[in-house]
């Protein structure tokens, strides 16, 4: 329990302007936008997109 102004103790009482509820709201957000990253960095590229940076690669070095 987290005791803050205007409230005696919160139990998740999920007010947007109690301190500790905005916290962990603001904890599980930044979770959740962490896990989405971290699947996007591990999708492959397409091969079509391999396939450009191959050309750009090549003509960098013509």
């Amino acid at each position: 329990m987290e005791t803050h102004v205007g409230h005696e103790t919160c139990n998740g009482c999920g007010d947007r302007n109690c301190p500790h509820c905005a916290e962990q709201a603001g904890k599980g957000w930044l979770q959740g936008l962490r896990q989405l990253y971290d699947a996007v960095v591990r999708e492959p590229l397409p091969d079509s997109f391999n396939q450009l940076l191959r050309q750009l690669d090549q003509a960098r070095h013509d």
